[in-house]
């Protein structure tokens, strides 16, 4: 009898352990729990005002609630994963995410979205659940709010695709998020682009060498290990918050991130030689083997069009529509050229015109 108790007793215990949740495993860039880029990392549990966070991996994490926005005074500052925070990047702090993460924010008062990348740790006040730049607040228009309410969800697949361009070589700032959710759902465009821009090589003596990481705040680690667990979708209590930090700023923000119309442009003196012309004599090839440079990717249509009209003296410039994940992005591109050779010419042109993210595609 003893014997058959102790039987169905085990059978209840295999039967229960099941139906147990697997661990999500290490984030994207750590192969047996030993990060593979100086840029990529999780962190020990550690604790703000009394209170413990735990970083973990949750490729399912979605979470609502409040987000806020840096203020002027941390643009400079280093963040948790040992960068220089800019306030015109499209990064965030969020609290236990891995760094980097690719998480896409949606303003739920407008439903505007835009893309950011984990890189700092915070916020810790408020109840608030993410912290943006200065830019990607801009994209979602809550700057004069100061805070509103959102949606953040992790999207797995662009921040493998981040991971991987990271550790290849490339730098944080010349991988363009946008790009990178497009080659999420287009794999082959992601190689053209690799093919055709090598990626920017950095050396023994990078910025990063040797920085020590710190959260914005000063955080107090905790030595009991990392509890990985899967984190369920939830909203947190809203209320009436005051802003981060709602004044106007003086800072110069490129005319192509700004969202009002632009002003006339005066008639130019036909006398007057453009920079462009010469790119403009050059013959245009056969859709086969079509060179072209594209500018950027936009989740706002009206930011799309002004990148656009600063190139519109230029040889041909092409606003494009492409469907992603649900979501409509707008492409900004100048061609066709008659040969890689002319189109690299135009995209070193962009880049001096202050286009970081200009390459040329196929």
């Amino acid at each position: 009898m003893k014997s058959w108790i102790g039987l169905c007793v085990s059978m209840l215990l295999l039967s229960a352990c099941g139906v147990m949740d697997e661990p999500a495993g290490d984030p994207p860039g750590y192969v047996n729990g030993r990060a593979e880029h100086p840029l990529i990392k999780l962190g020990k549990p550690y604790t703000i005002n009394g209170e413990t966070y735990h970083p973990e991996h949750d490729p399912n994490y979605v979470e609502e609630g409040m987000a806020s926005w840096y203020g002027p005074g941390f643009h400079g500052g280093q963040t948790a994963n040992g960068e220089r925070f800019n306030k015109m990047d499209m990064t965030a702090a969020h609290r236990t995410l891995p760094m980097p993460s690719i998480v896409k924010v949606t303003n739920l008062k407008n439903n505007r979205t835009v893309v950011v990348r984990i890189n700092d740790r915070g916020p810790f006040a408020h109840n608030r659940i993410i912290d943006l730049s200065k830019r990607a607040a801009e994209e979602i228009d809550m700057i004069r709010a100061g805070t509103v309410k959102v949606r953040v969800e992790y999207l797995p697949e662009a921040t493998e695709r981040y991971v991987a361009m990271l550790k290849s070589g490339y730098s944080p700032a010349s991988i363009s998020l946008e790009e990178v959710q497009l080659a999420a759902a287009d794999p082959e465009e992601l190689l053209i682009r690799t093919a055709e821009n090598p990626p920017v090589k950095t050396d023994e003596n990078a910025w990063w060498k040797g920085l020590s990481p710190i959260a914005s705040a000063q955080a107090q680690e905790v030595s009991a290990p990392v509890e990985v667990r899967p984190v369920p979708v939830k909203t947190t209590t809203t209320e009436t918050l005051p802003p981060l930090d709602a004044s106007p700023e003086t800072s110069e923000i490129p005319s192509w991130a700004k969202t009002p119309k632009p002003a006339p442009v005066a008639a130019k003196n036909p006398a007057e030689p453009s920079p462009f012309d010469a790119l403009k004599e050059a013959p245009k090839m056969e859709p086969a083997g079509q060179y072209l440079v594209q500018l950027g990717v936009f989740g706002q249509k009206e930011n799309a069009n002004h990148l656009a009209a600063k190139f519109k003296d230029a040889a041909n410039v092409i606003v494009e529509p492409v469907e992603t994940n649900g979501q409509t992005l707008y492409r900004v591109r100048i061609g066709p050229f008659i040969d890689e050779t002319a189109a690299g010419e135009m995209r070193d042109r962009a880049r001096a015109m202050g286009v970081a993210d200009a390459r040329v595609v196929r």
